[in-house]
């Protein structure tokens, strides 16, 4: 609606151009200002899906800062550009949880700044189904940068309202739930729910349209072949009011939830192949390439995105919030460091199977000769336990174990059944109470304790 007077040209020029942007907006969809209807697109939202929907804040077990940019279509100028920042902060303990996110959707010459802050609560069942509610509030800022725009005149009234128009702002509303059931999870969000209305005007020449509303559901399942591998398919599809569809799916597979490599194709005949690592268990980085077949893949080139999860638990300055069945590879190894031994320890052969075992045995002891036995894994007692670790691993546990020893803290493992993880804990309590009381305690010699109740 903004292209007259911005091309002037030959009449083989306008049918060449007529062919590259039939060809260019059928794949591109929705993006592009001819209908401003463009909508973040994250190739991998599967390693944050509050990226997609804000409800899943409360499936994080730890607070994070999650970062996105991609680049569709390489080879088109002025093709979609988004980048979107989203933070999370589950808070300790309970069942509520906030957000923050934004992005920006940039396509030509046009920009849309999407702002919104979030609040989660989570609504247990059971003991292993939650259903995590959203609600979301925010604004929508779309501007024009006439600089990108190709035209002839200055003088085209067009060109002049687009170079006079301010950025136009309306508020915003999202809803989100989801449900999670073990490794199972599912969910539906809805945003421009008020369908925010722009105008533009310069003297006689107006224009008005409606955002139209975006809906997205999401489906995935993760599972566990063993304690080292899984696979997470999951697809997500989209909606602009009825009118338009697409959808994204990817399967990935996991070792130890520190590598990962998947691939995905979508409902615009693009095929996708990404990977991941964790750099330190504070950061997570992946990397998406998508791609057509084809002729098209010649015309429009690759997609990029790049992606970055800074985990603030992991960095020692956030605390993790009640678990909520999710195993989203966020592990909490704030570990002490292990000071060197002024004496030589003493030897001895001890089998640990619980806590009061290595209580028993004492401190002072070589690590070496304390044998820690397997768990299984099925749901542990009951209770309030003081944890200070969570690890994807059972070795991984135990080695946190012997380092605590070695700094004469004595501690133990238990599984948990929800979000297929080993917990190492101080302490069991048989009220959250008694619970509190004892953690101020250990505040002072570890970098991170917190409460967590298994019921």
């Amino acid at each position: 609606m903004y292209s007259k007077g911005i091309f002037r040209l030959s009449d083989k020029e306008k049918t060449d151009m007529k062919k590259y942007i039939i060809i260019t907006l059928s794949v591109l969809g929705f993006h592009g200002v001819s209908q401003a209807q463009t909508g973040t697109r994250i190739d991998q939202y599967y390693l944050d899906l509050s990226v997609a929907n804000p409800a899943a804040i409360n499936m994080h077990e730890n607070a994070g800062v999650s970062l996105y940019y991609n680049k569709m279509y390489s080879k088109v100028p002025g093709a979609g550009q988004n980048v979107l920042l989203n933070a999370v902060f589950p808070v300790a303990g309970k069942r509520t949880g906030f957000g923050i996110t934004y992005a920006r959707e940039k396509a030509g010459f046009q920009q849309l700044h999407n702002a919104y802050a979030t609040y989660a609560y989570s609504i247990p069942f059971s003991e292993n189904t939650k259903l995590h509610l959203g609600v979301s509030l925010g604004v929508l800022s779309q501007n024009f940068d006439a600089s990108q725009a190709v035209y002839i005149s200055q003088n085209d009234p067009v060109i002049k309202t687009l170079l006079v128009s301010p950025a136009v702002t309306r508020a915003d509303l999202r809803g989100s739930a989801m449900l999670q059931a073990g490794g199972f999870f599912g969910g539906a969000a809805v945003s421009r729910m008020v369908t925010p209305r722009f105008d533009y005007s310069y003297y006689n020449y107006k224009a008005q349209y409606n955002l139209q509303t975006l809906s997205n559901l999401l489906l995935g399942y993760r599972l566990n072949i063993n304690d080292n591998f899984s696979i997470k398919p999951s697809v997500q599809f989209l909606m602009f009011n009825t009118e338009f569809f697409r959808f994204q799916s990817n399967v990935s597979a996991s070792y130890q939830d520190k590598v990962w490599a998947g691939v995905g194709i979508n409902s615009q005949n693009q095929y996708a192949l990404n990977v991941g690592f964790k750099a330190q268990d504070a950061i997570t980085c992946g990397y998406s390439f998508s791609f057509a077949s084809g002729a098209v893949q010649s015309m429009l080139g690759p997609t990029h995105e790049l992606t970055a999860r800074i985990s603030l638990a992991g960095l020692g300055s956030g605390t993790p919030a009640e678990e909520t069945g999710n195993k989203s590879g966020d592990e909490v190894t704030d570990e002490p460091e292990v000071k060197p031994t002024t004496g030589k320890r003493r030897y001895q052969d001890v089998n640990v199977k619980a806590l009061s075992d290595l209580q028993s045995a004492g401190t002072g002891l070589d690590t070496a000769g304390i044998h820690l036995a397997g768990i299984p894994r099925e749901k542990t007692d009951a209770g309030y336990y003081l944890v200070t670790g969570l690890h994807s691993s059972e070795a991984k546990a135990d080695q946190m174990i012997k380092n605590l020893y070695m700094q004469d803290i004595i501690a133990f493992k238990f599984f948990d059944v929800i979000n297929n993880s080993y917990y190492v804990y101080l302490k069991q309590f048989k009220t959250e109470k008694e619970a509190n009381r004892f953690i101020q305690y250990y505040e002072s010699n570890l970098p991170q304790a917190w409460i967590r109740q298994v019921k």
